[in-house]
């Protein structure tokens, strides 16, 4: 029986308390000084009135908004001094009194926007704008931390029950003996998918602009804050699917589901271990079976809703394979570094040279796949230089924040498996392995990452502080859940058909590198 140490134990916690407390430190900072559209708005008419209503000067209101017009087309705005802000808010200001209502805005709202930023405001409207942006990204900060963080996870444990079904499915035998890893990786499943619901269902509640299809009137025409419209015609073209309720019932499907057949196939290699013969073999590819025909449709539908909804503007046809094949990178990165552990430690002793090579091979392909599918998908968009597709590229290449971020993660996760794993020998190197798949894990990290930031923070995402800690928050969360299910259960299956042709796999014939 594994038991796991109580200095693992103990890193495990720090962790988790390190993230749990950088997560609440940062929700908690981000609703402080908080302002919704209606209040940006209601505060910078405010202010102008107050002290800058010079510009109202020589301004004929009744000729931009006659006065018949006025209820229906500013609902929420009917007063007088509301109409003559909106009639002012997209004339073109000087530049002295614009830097005034800034200064006078940021001292009792709170803000702070960037020279740049300032330099491209030239109207009312403009700074609306940026507000906006600014106050919604900091509300999405932490949410965002945690949204890529849980992400990156959920696809290591769902992948984990992903290759239990594949091995059962493709009646293969050189996994048995490794069987219990994914077993217990999958254990960490449920706080994944539980943690995406809640974030989802935050999403719904607005306590984050993450997806911005949610918004309140971007599918409603009639609906309008000052002269700000929040109509999108795209969005609203795709209100049938991106629709909050449905939103939310498809992601607790998935969710449910997951988690449902993750259990069954747990406990029937369990009871096949207590009470032996192929009759549970037999029920298990069947629930295999079953699982990967779920997993194929809900795995790209919830790769849609959840990350590619982000940017609702765009779309591609490949970004389903292209999330599998990192989930597969990193759950084959993972199920190596913990068989590695597992090893140095003196446990799985029919462990030998040729499952580790076999583990290595398949790190080594899906890296290649991975590369495979962001080229197919980058190219393909590049070479057409279609507006609405090229948009989501030039966010994450011409914004300082993301561009090192963007090129680094791609060479990382190609370039070094690339280098360092094309020789046979290469694949059984203890060392070796360890240090390219750590690698590979940092820049799939990265790159979930700019799955999610570009889209929710526009130009004000950075890795800092927030996103490492919660990084480490899991890592911590992972390590202690996954090793306590190890502790559990024999780490040796039993009465398995095909154990002894585990056991006995030479299909390397070289001699043990560590």
């Amino acid at each position: 029986m594994f038991k796991i140490t109580n200095r693992l134990k103990n890193i495990a916690k720090i962790l988790m308390i390190i993230g749990f407390v950088s997560i609440c430190f940062s929700i908690f900072n981000s609703t402080q000084n908080q302002y919704t559209d209606l209040e940006i708005h209601e505060n910078l008419i405010e202010i102008v009135n107050k002290d800058f209503s010079s510009i109202y000067n020589n301004l004929n209101v009744d000729s931009i908004y006659p006065a018949k017009d006025t209820a229906d087309i500013f609902s929420k705005q009917a007063g007088r001094t509301d109409l003559r802000y909106m009639a002012a808010s997209k004339l073109k200001l000087d530049t002295s009194i614009l830097n005034a209502i800034i200064d006078t805005a940021e001292s009792s709202m709170h803000f702070h926007l960037k020279n740049k930023e300032i330099k491209s405001i030239s109207s009312l409207y403009e700074l609306e704008k940026k507000l906006r942006k600014f106050y919604h990204t900091k509300l999405s900060k932490p949410w965002t931390s945690l949204l890529f963080n849980n992400y990156f996870f959920l696809g290591i444990s769902i992948f984990a029950v992903f290759f239990i079904a594949l091995q059962y499915v493709s009646e293969a035998a050189w996994s048995i003996v490794i069987k219990r890893i994914p077993e217990a990786v999958l254990s960490f499943l449920p706080y994944t998918g539980i943690m995406m619901l809640v974030i989802a269902v935050a999403g719904a509640l607005h306590w984050h602009h993450i997806y911005h299809w949610m918004a309140e009137g971007v599918i409603d025409q009639t609906y309008s804050i000052g002269v700000y419209k929040p109509y999108d015609k795209i969005i609203d073209g795709k209100s049938a699917f991106l629709d909050v309720t449905f939103f939310l019932i498809r992601s607790l499907i998935y969710v449910v589901g997951w988690i449902y057949f993750a259990r069954k196939l747990k406990s029937l290699s369990l009871t096949e271990d207590l009470n032996g013969g192929i009759n549970y073999y037999n029920k298990s590819i069947k629930t295999s079976a079953w699982f990967i025909v779920f997993f194929a449709v809900t795995s790209s539908v919830a790769s849609w809703d959840w990350i590619m909804s982000i940017d609702s503007h765009w779309f591609s046809t490949i970004f389903g394979w292209f999330i599998f094949a990192e989930w597969a990178a990193i759950g084959f990165t993972t199920i190596l570094l913990i068989t590695l552990y597992l090893k140095s430690q003196g446990y799985l002793k029919y462990v030998n040279n040729s499952h580790i090579h076999d583990l290595g091979k398949w790190v080594f392909a899906f890296s290649l796949v991975w590369t495979y599918t962001w080229f197919c998908q980058y190219m393909l968009i590049w070479y057409s230089n279609i507006p609405e597709e090229v948009a989501y590229y030039t966010a994450r290449l011409e914004v300082d924040n993301y561009r090192f971020l963007f090129w680094f993660s791609m060479l990382i996760s190609f370039i070094l498996p690339l280098i360092l794993l094309m020789s046979a020998p290469s694949k059984t190197n203890h060392k070796r392995l360890i240090f390219v798949s750590i690698v590979i894990l940092i820049g799939h990290w990265l790159n979930s990452y700019l799955l999610v930031a570009p889209g929710s923070l526009n130009t004000h995402g950075n890795i800092g502080w927030t996103e490492i800690a919660t990084g480490l928050g899991f890592v911590g969360a992972f390590i202690y859940i996954v090793f306590q299910s190890l502790s559990k259960v024999p780490l040796e299956t039993k009465n398995h058909p095909y154990l002894d042709e585990s056991k006995n796999l030479h299909s390397y014939p070289h001699e043990d590198s560590h």
